[in-house]
């Protein structure tokens, strides 16, 4: 007897994939590939009548890869659901089945105007939603009482020539989702970490600490930039200017003011890589309250910056509008050339810059226009 109970839980356990099997309900979208009598495969129930087409309509969050970087994004979607849509043998006919294309026809007409909004972006895709659902549902009442419930040929023809007036011929469907770009974004850097000069200017100045704050607007992928580093410049020995010297027992400050363009040659949802130019002033000063004191020259160069993507998130969505949000751990190698004439010799060089910084980042993904 426990034998037998342990072999019948067996084989109940060995059924349950077909059974759950046969309730799934694979859906069938709309193509241009007209429905047919395989596509009805449901169980009528016992006092049923005629036919029956269970569409289903909506839309849902989906992803979309651009530049390497995964957004999300709202899709319609219509469909038909086979295996809860069936036929009585005494309705399979071409009246029949014509009824419940054109039926199918507005279901997908009704998606493709729900995706246009969408990517229109619409502010509030639920309301959008229910206006096409809305709108759909009147269509379909409409065709249901000028047919007399898919039974009048003739009225299926006035129909059809009716909405291919009316709405226009459908369009065959698209799976693939608007060409998103990214627009503007804004970012801002600080930076903390080592100057070095090069050149005649290392006789002068020791290598000591510097630091950044870099502020940058984006389009696409070029990048403006404001940027504000400063740091100390210990001096090696006596440094003469025309009419004056620097105090060789106190370090001067590095300034430097600096616009820069750059190009993001790689942006992706961990890393991104910008090498950049830059041009504006690079003052040394050791000026006191009472003593101003300072030399400044102007200044040319370039760098790579570096980041990685420590967090990305992404804006409740709006159509084909995507918000964007990163947080960055930053690095940043720069080179500035400058020539000080005022300081007696006109020492010159390269200042080296190695920085490393935390990052913020805002930005939108647009639709691409056609």
């Amino acid at each position: 007897m426990k034998r037998l109970l342990i072999l019948t839980l067996l084989l109940a356990c060995s059924a349950l994939p077909a059974v759950a099997q046969r309730h799934v309900q694979r859906l069938r979208p709309w193509s241009q590939t007209p429905l047919g009598y395989g596509d009805f495969r449901g169980r009528p129930a016992a006092e049923a009548d005629g036919s029956f087409a269970d569409f289903s309509f909506g839309y849902r969050h989906v992803y979309d890869t651009v530049d390497h970087i995964v957004l999300p994004r709202l899709k319609a979607w219509g469909s038909l659901k086979p295996y809860s849509s069936w036929m009585l043998p005494g309705s399979r006919n071409a009246t029949r089945l014509r009824y419940h294309q054109q039926q199918f026809d507005l279901v997908e007409r009704a998606r493709q105007e729900l995706q246009n909004g969408l990517d229109e972006g619409y502010y509030d895709p639920q309301s959008l939603f229910e206006a096409a659902d809305d709108r759909l549902v009147r269509r379909l009442s409409a065709l249901d009482s000028l047919s007399h419930h898919g039974t009048d040929s003739a009225a299926l023809a006035r129909w059809q020539s009716f909405v291919d007036t009316a709405l226009g011929p459908l369009t065959p469907a698209s799976d693939s989702l608007p060409e998103l770009r990214l627009g503007w974004m804004g970012e801002f850097h600080f930076f903390m970490g080592h100057r070095s000069f090069h050149g005649s200017l290392a006789d002068c100045f020791h290598p000591s600490i510097d630091f950044a704050l870099l502020c940058a607007a984006l389009y696409g992928h070029h990048m403006m930039a404001f940027d504000l580093g400063f740091g100390v410049a210990p001096l090696r020995g006596e440094v003469l200017t025309a009419d004056s010297y620097f105090y060789t027992d106190r370090p001067a400050t590095d300034l430097r003011i600096l616009l820069e363009y750059g190009y993001r040659l790689v942006d992706r949802r961990h890393w991104s890589l910008t090498p950049f130019v830059a041009g504006g002033f690079h003052i040394l000063d050791q000026s006191e309250e009472e003593d101003e004191f300072s030399v400044s020259t102007g200044t040319y160069g370039g760098g790579i910056l570096l980041q990685w993507r420590y967090a990305m998130s992404f804006d409740a969505l709006d159509g084909a509008r995507v918000g964007r949000s990163d947080f960055d751990l930053s690095a940043r190698l720069s080179l500035l050339h400058s020539t000080f004439s005022e300081i007696v010799g006109q020492p010159s060089g390269w200042g080296l810059y190695l920085q490393l910084g935390l990052g913020f980042g805002y930005g939108s993904y647009r639709r691409a226009k056609p």
